[in-house]
């Protein structure tokens, strides 16, 4: 595994903490399987896809950029000033009614596409 993507799942386990996320709660917030993100952070993965990694970084309401490069971008949760109305609000709930919102946004983009 790169230092890289090492620094990444440090990364990532940080703002996973720091929402006071499971693991479980992650995939499920992400959409990822479970599996992808254990692996993921045992350091399993050597080069974890992109899909993932932009699935992880919106759960986590940072960027992909941020995931992979670091300091080069703050966290969203860092730009409070410059986020939208609803971006504020979506950063403000707790991390269980965040899940619930993207399970449902999801359901929306599937039904969207059904029509």
């Amino acid at each position: 595994m790169s230092d890289s993507v090492a620094k990444m799942i440090d990364r990532i386990k940080e703002l996973k903490k720091r929402a006071g996320l499971t693991n479980q709660a992650l995939a499920e917030l992400a959409g990822v399987p479970i599996g992808t993100l254990n692996k993921l952070l045992g350091s399993e993965t050597k080069e974890p896809k992109l899909p993932t990694i932009f699935k992880i970084a919106q759960a986590l309401n940072v960027s992909a950029t941020y995931l992979i490069e670091g300091e080069k971008e703050k966290p969203a949760s860092l730009m409070a000033d410059e986020l939208t109305e609803d971006e504020k609000i979506f950063v403000s709930l707790p991390p269980n009614l965040r899940q619930e919102v993207m399970k449902y946004m999801r359901y929306l983009v599937e039904q969207e596409g059904k029509q």
